[in-house]
């Protein structure tokens, strides 16, 4: 009964200076409602790249330049060398590719290479496009389906044929079926042979966007460099019944003995290769939650100091309560429910506002934030934690403040 009656004052007390109340929630709101966001966003995003690996790349190994991963003697990854990891070309080769597909389980071998420069069609350019070199059996080897159209075959190894992905169809060319349209790329012309399904995409990655790519045949592209391709991948198919993770040793062992011992390179299975954006974002969203909870003591303080002056002003309502017999224990608990109370209302009005952040991220952008039931309990605990920590020091001034004193100040 007692704990009702305080709660009935402070909600009376916080509505009296409700300006005041909400400066005071402020840091609260802000620190709670940074942590949600944040930790939703990171959870979005890992969401989605596994979507987009499971989709795309489910059954594929893939081998990329530079050491991005550490394992343990059992294979496991870890530590993932966060700087490094972006796309890279030049320490795996056409060679590599080839003596990979002599390993027992290999189906095929696909390099991937990434061609700059900038694509032109009616007098338009559009420098978004990501112009990819690779086999035929590019097709056959990711789980996604050609919409319109097909894919080159290997008797069109040397024609300037392409296929597109379907960002490029609706943004560039103005269509969904721009099947036949001719582009040109470094000063030679190219049809469009067909277009892609829509690919998952998953936000904030290194990953290419398949959506504004534009596959041409291997020869074709390497041709256009001048000298020996740059792969950025080898994407590696392996055989039904083979188990991936022994494919994925001797690979590593395979591409050691070629690089004369070097580890340039990193071997990845198609559930490890969403580790990598997420480690990244892990880093970042520690980063952004330390600031977050700083912003939390922050707005503690605040709670402190508002408090501290409440009751200095509240000093004659103090003195009357106990000179009506109200004990040091109940002014205490009036004072420190008040300061609970503000910070829990700091942490729902908080949620609220990561909720609606999300939504607009949802609607504005291509993320998907989820909310983590988790997260929110502990924002809620947590904030109620700081209220009780810092609203301790004026819950016992106003305790161990004296009756006649306080009346006198009438």
């Amino acid at each position: 009964m007692i704990l009702i009656d305080h709660m009935r004052m402070a909600r009376s007390s916080i509505r009296a200076n409700r300006f005041r109340s909400f400066l005071t929630m402020l840091g609260v709101i802000i620190g709670v409602a940074s942590v949600v966001t944040i930790i939703g966003i990171g959870e979005g995003i890992k969401n989605q790249v596994n979507r987009q690996s499971e989709a795309v790349t489910k059954n594929i190994i893939s081998v990329r330049p530079g050491h991005l991963v550490d394992r343990d003697s059992y294979g496991a990854i870890t530590r993932i060398n966060i700087l490094p990891a972006s796309i890279q070309t030049g320490s795996v080769s056409l060679n590599d590719a080839k003596d990979l597909e002599s390993i027992d389980g290999v189906e095929r071998v696909v390099p991937m290479s990434l061609i700059s420069g900038v694509v032109e069609y009616d007098q338009k350019e559009y420098g978004g496009a990501s112009v990819i070199a690779t086999k035929h059996d590019f097709i056959n080897t990711v789980s996604q389906k050609i919409e319109f159209g097909a894919f080159y075959g290997d008797v069109d190894k040397d024609k300037k044929v392409a296929v597109i992905g379907k960002s490029i169809a609706e943004d560039f060319f103005g269509e969904v079926v721009p099947i036949g349209k001719t582009f040109s790329f470094r000063g030679q012309d190219y049809i469009v042979r067909g277009v892609f399904e829509e690919f998952p995409v998953a936000p904030l990655t290194q990953n290419i966007n398949y959506n504004t790519a534009i596959f041409i045949p291997d020869n074709v592209g390497y041709n256009l460099g001048g000298s020996k391709p740059q792969l950025y991948e080898l994407l590696v198919d392996v055989k039904d019944g083979y188990d991936k993770q022994s494919v994925v040793r001797a690979i590593d062992q395979r591409l050691k003995s070629i690089h004369g011992g070097q580890e340039d390179f990193t071997v990845l299975r198609s559930d490890e290769m969403s580790l990598l954006t997420s480690k990244t974002f892990d880093l970042i969203s520690s980063m952004t939650v330390l600031v977050a909870v700083i912003s939390l003591l922050v707005g503690g303080v605040g709670i402190m100091n508002v408090m501290l002056v409440t009751v200095s002003e509240r000093s004659r309502e103090i003195g009357i309560r106990k000179a009506v017999g109200a004990s040091n224990s109940q002014i205490r608990w009036q004072f420190l429910i008040e300061s609970m109370v503000l910070s829990f209302w700091g942490s729902l009005f908080g949620i609220l506002l990561a909720g609606i952040i999300m939504v607009l991220l949802r609607v504005l952008t291509n993320l998907e934030p989820v909310m983590n039931p988790v997260v929110v309990v502990f924002a809620v605990i947590g904030s109620v934690f700081v209220g009780v920590i810092f609203g301790i020091a004026p819950a016992r001034k106003a305790a161990n403040k004296d009756p006649i004193d306080s009346l006198r100040s009438m």
